[in-house]
């Protein structure tokens, strides 16, 4: 695998990674805390005893037309807009700054990697490279769609450092 291959693979690791985190977490910010108005942290998160959830759910919650498979062009639109915060089709600074801070801290970086260009705006196309990669890896039959049951054999190959 070549240099630049390997590290477009590392980077695709960690925006998936950081992006099922954040979307974990998207639940829980979309929802008023407990007894009160607006966005918060709410409760805990995790699948089994938090109000998050479930990563494997958060990957099949990209299956845009119900067909229980994700697609490539599903699990890209998903990952680009779990991060374009405020849908102008791009990922920035302004998006950063409408995730809660420990959240942007953690990503930010990793995300504007992608930034092919050097504009400061990381487009569907840029991160697209990367995610297509990571959905590469999940999609163990290579049939162009990811399942459940692949979903859940990739979060175990990611909780196991694989």
């Amino acid at each position: 695998m070549s240099k630049v291959s390997s590290r477009a693979t590392s980077l695709a690791t960690r925006i998936t990674l950081l992006a099922l985190a954040g979307a974990a977490a998207a639940p829980l910010l979309a929802q008023p805390p407990e007894g009160g108005q607006g966005g918060g942290m709410g409760g805990g998160m995790g699948a089994r005893g938090g109000r998050g959830m479930d990563p494997v759910e958060m990957i099949m919650r990209a299956d845009l037309d119900g067909d229980g498979k994700v697609t490539k062009a599903e699990y890209a639109k998903a990952q680009f807009d779990r991060l374009d915060r405020n849908k102008d089709g791009v990922i920035d600074d302004k998006d950063f700054a409408e995730m809660p801070p420990q959240m942007a801290e953690r990503i930010k970086d990793r995300v504007m990697r992608a930034d092919a260009n050097g504009d400061g705006k990381v487009t569907p196309e840029e991160l697209g490279a990367s995610v297509n990669m990571m959905f590469d890896r999940f999609d163990t039959n290579h049939d162009g769609a990811i399942t459940r049951e692949e979903a859940q054999a990739a979060v175990e190959r990611m909780r196991a450092g694989q």
